[in-house]
C-alpha cells in the first residue's frame, strides 16, 4: 500500500487518491528498477518504439511499466460483476531525455507521476471517462485553472495492434468524451503506441500551454499480457484498460504553480501561511502564545521573534512569499488582539479569538472548506 504525501501543499493530490479509494479503487506501489531491453520480455516491435525514450549511457533499457497492475488483475479469476476495477499510484517514472533539455522541474529524467489505471468492460468506458473528467475539473480548479484545453490524439505511425481495434478505440474514446460536454482539437498521430488519448492543457499567467491530464484507452496490453474475465454470459472477456493521470508529471507541476503564482501561492496551499513578528524583544511571550493557537487548528504558523526593526521583518516576510504577517506589541498583549498585515498591506486589527477563528477556514483546503459546508447543510 503506497503512502499519502505528507506535505501540507500536498492535500488536494491527496484528496484525489483519496476519492480514487473511496470509491472503489486500489493502491499500489511497484518497483522502479530498470529492466533490461534485451531480456526476453519485450517484443521487437515495442522495443523499436520505446528504444528512443528509454536508451541511456549506450545501454538499452527500460522501467516496468504499468503492466504490474495487469499482473494485480490476473491475480485470480475476474467476474464483470468486480468491474470496473480501479488501481492508483502515486509511480516512479524514467525518462532518457538528452542532457541539453533538462531544465529544472520542467524537465527531469526521474519524476513521480499520479498514475491510475481502470479495468472495465467497453460499456462502462462513458461513464468512467466521465468520472474521471469531473474530478479532474475539480482539482483543477481548487489549484486555480478553471479554464482548460483538451486534444485527442489519434494513432501514431508506429503503433501496435490492428487498424480495426484502433477505429473501435477512437471511436470508443470520441464517444466518451463527448458524454461530459469537452471540446476537444484533433492531433492526429500523437497518441500513444497503444492506444487513443485525451490530453488537458493549462495555460499559466505568462500565456504558456503546459500538458498535465490525460486519459488513454488500451486495447491491447490486457490482451497481450492475457487479463479477462467472467461476463454476463459465462464467457472470458478481454477487459479495456483506461490510462489517467490528473496532475502528471508532480515535479512540473509544482514548477508550473509556483511561476504561474510567481511564488505568492494561494494561502491555503503556501508552505507558511502566517508569520508573527514581535515589535520589541518584551513582545515574545506573547507571540508565542499566539504562534501556538495558530498551529492548534493547523494553521501552518511561523514566529519571527528576532531583534530587528518591524520593517525589515515584513521585507523579509514578503521575499519568502508568507501571505500573512500577524504583528503584535504591547498594546496587543494588553488588549490579547492581533494586527493582521496582508501581501496587498490591508491591516485590521481584531481580537485573538477572532482572528484564529476567520484564519481556520481561510487557511483550510478548498476540500476541507466542502467538508464543512457540507456538515453545515447536514446540520440544517
Amino acid at each position: 500500500m503506497i503512502m499519502l504525501m505528507r506535505s501540507p501543499a500536498s492535500s488536494e493530490v491527496n484528496r484525489s487518491l483519496r476519492i480514487t479509494l473511496s470509491r472503489g479503487g486500489n493502491c499500489s506501489r511497484r518497483p522502479n528498477s530498470p529492466v533490461r531491453m534485451d531480456s526476453g520480455t519485450v517484443s521487437s516491435r515495442i522495443r523499436v518504439i520505446l528504444l528512443a525514450q528509454y536508451r541511456h549511457d549506450d545501454i538499452d533499457t527500460m522501467i516496468g511499466p504499468e503492466s504490474c497492475h495487469i499482473q494485480l488483475f490476473n491475480k485470480r479469476t475476474r467476474s464483470y460483476n468486480e468491474l470496473p476495477l480501479r488501481y492508483s499510484e502515486f509511480g516512479s517514472c524514467h525518462r532518457g531525455e538528452p542532457s541539453g533539455s533538462l531544465q529544472g522541474l520542467m524537465r527531469t529524467r526521474a519524476f513521480v507521476q499520479d498514475d491510475a489505471h481502470v479495468f472495465c468492460a467497453e460499456d462502462h468506458l462513458e461513464t468512467e471517462i466521465g468520472r474521471f473528467c469531473h474530478l479532474l475539473r475539480a482539482v483543477y480548479e481548487d489549484f486555480g485553472f478553471s479554464e482548460f484545453k483538451v486534444a485527442f490524439s489519434t494513432r501514431p505511425d508506429l503503433r501496435t495492434g490492428s487498424d480495426e481495434t484502433w477505429n473501435r478505440a477512437e471511436a470508443a474514446l470520441a464517444n466518451a468524451a463527448s458524454a461530459p460536454c469537452l471540446s476537444f482539437e484533433m492531433q492526429a498521430g500523437e497518441g500513444a503506441f497503444y492506444g487513443p488519448k485525451l490530453e488537458f492543457h493549462l495555460t499559466d499567467s505568462r500565456g504558456r500551454n503546459w500538458q498535465c491530464g490525460t486519459v488513454q484507452l488500451d486495447f491491447f496490453r490486457p490482451q497481450r499480457l492475457d487479463a479477462s474475465f467472467v461476463n454476463d454470459q459465462g464467457h472470458q472477456e478481454t477487459p479495456v484498460m483506461i490510462h489517467h493521470a490528473i496532475l502528471g508529471n508532480m515535479e512540473r507541476f509544482i514548477g508550473i504553480i509556483l511561476e504561474h503564482y510567481e511564488g505568492w501561492l494561494p494561502v491555503w496551499l503556501a508552505p507558511e501561511q502566517v508569520v508573527v513578528s514581535t515589535v520589541t524583544s518584551s513582545d515574545l511571550a506573547y507571540a508565542l502564545e499566539v504562534a501556538a493557537a495558530f498551529k492548534g487548528t493547523g494553521i501552518r504558523a511561523v514566529l519571527d521573534g528576532r531583534t530587528e526593526r518591524l520593517g525589515k521583518k515584513i521585507v523579509d516576510a514578503r521575499d519568502k512569499c508568507i501571505p500573512l504577517m500577524a504583528v503584535v506589541g504591547a498594546r496587543d498583549a494588553l488588549n490579547r488582539t492581533i494586527s493582521l498585515r496582508r501581501r496587498n498591506d490591508m491591516q485590521e486589527t481584531r481580537t485573538l479569538d477572532d482572528t484564529v477563528a476567520s484564519l481556520r477556514n481561510e487557511c483550510a483546503t478548498p476540500g476541507e472548506r466542502r467538508s464543512q459546508n457540507d456538515l453545515l447543510e447536514a446540520g440544517n
